[in-house]
């Protein structure tokens, strides 16, 4: 994948703060709206795409900054100044574009090849999930729970368990974009109501191998594959532990 940059390469995080805390003002006039609507308005994830705080941790092969969990805080923490729901998913997206950062980067071109500004939720609890292999991948469905930011997202990480014959199924986690997937609307919370922390269902969706992880491990497992993202990017201290 080319580099996709279209943020300032000289960029410090002292600049992505000064832009975070320009828009603390704004997050505050929003946040009442923010709680009604149980998710961030759309001009809100606008402005989190504009200031590229979804992209502290996104590789930078795929047009993020490709920075630390510490950036990430400091950048969370001065945009909560304005609303916590709002800190909650640029926080949460970030680090799943740290994660997709992990898989291999034929996935991670899927995500970003077309778009270095989509958005990537996740859902590791579910309750009736199924995964067989397939030639090729695997067949999934099922309902997963908690998906914060759901409503915006582009793909979602998931996690599966798969079926191989076993006496316990091996759990590991897919890529899946937004066209087999459906949101449903479950998140009425006394806290972080903005957050949209929603259930998602898929019906039936066939998942491509590459957008699976290798290993069997159920969160970061392609540190050390031989096509695992880690291989790929310039920031092994953010992107390998091998």
């Amino acid at each position: 994948m080319a580099h996709a940059h279209d943020t300032d390469d000289d960029q410090t995080l002292d600049d992505i703060i000064a832009r975070a805390a320009a828009l603390v003002p704004t997050l505050e006039a929003r946040a009442a709206e923010t709680n009604a609507l149980r998710k961030l308005p759309d001009a809100t994830m606008a402005d989190l795409k504009a200031g590229g705080f979804f992209r502290v941790q996104q590789p930078a092969r795929c047009g993020g900054d490709e920075r630390d969990f510490g950036a990430l805080m400091h950048v969370s923490a001065k945009l909560a100044e304005g609303c916590a729901s709002t800190a909650w998913i640029a926080s949460v997206v970030a680090s799943h574009h740290w994660i997709v950062g992990m898989f291999a980067a034929e996935a991670q071109g899927d995500v970003w090849g077309a778009d270095p500004n989509a958005i990537v939720s996740s859902a590791y609890a579910h309750s009736d999930a199924t995964a067989v292999p397939e030639a090729g991948g695997y067949r999934i469905k099922g309902t997963w729970h908690y998906a914060s930011g759901i409503d915006h997202a582009d793909w979602v990480i998931v996690l599966i368990p798969v079926d191989e014959g076993g006496a316990a199924p091996r759990m590991t986690t897919v890529l899946v974009p937004r066209k087999d997937f459906e949101v449903l609307d479950t998140w009425y919370a006394s806290g972080l109501k903005g957050t949209g922390t929603n259930d998602l269902a898929i019906a039936d969706a066939f998942v491509p191998g590459h957008r699976a992880g290798h290993g069997g491990e159920p969160l970061v497992p392609l540190q050390a594959a031989d096509d695992g993202g880690g291989i790929v990017h310039d920031d092994r201290a953010v992107f390998w532990r091998g």
